[in-house]
């Protein structure tokens, strides 16, 4: 889905913006990659990913799509704000160094901001 032109988004009224994610409501999002020393088992895994969770939920974000097939030596997922929000950049650098600290990962890295719903490219 493309975003609408500036003249498109001109027409639309806040209603339609807020309906469409446009203007004073669009919503961002980043991309986590992680890559961890050695592959990680299950229990392993689920401490790292609890203690992440945690974390992220005290910035008032969430985390999705992480995981993959054990053992797991790397894997990749989302951060978004809840509600109607975003991320902050404050946001995205905090979560990179806070995986960038973990003993247990071998390279993290976080991608910039991207529009929720019109900012992704089609496979």
């Amino acid at each position: 889905m493309r975003t609408p032109s500036p003249r498109k988004l001109a027409r639309l009224n806040a209603r339609q913006r807020k309906k469409m994610h446009l203007g004073e409501f669009q919503e961002h999002v980043f991309e986590v990659q992680i890559s961890f020393k050695e592959a990680l088992s299950t229990t392993a895994f689920e401490n790292f990913l609890g203690l992440f969770i945690a974390y992220v939920e005290s910035r008032q974000l969430f985390v999705g799509a992480l995981g993959g097939q054990f053992p797991e030596e790397k894997t990749e997922g989302i951060i978004f704000a809840a509600g109607r929000h975003s991320p902050t950049e404050e946001d995205r650098v905090a979560v990179q160094q806070w995986l960038q600290e973990q003993a247990e990962i071998e390279q993290a890295s976080c991608s910039e901001l991207t529009d929720a719903w019109y900012g992704w490219t089609s496979a």
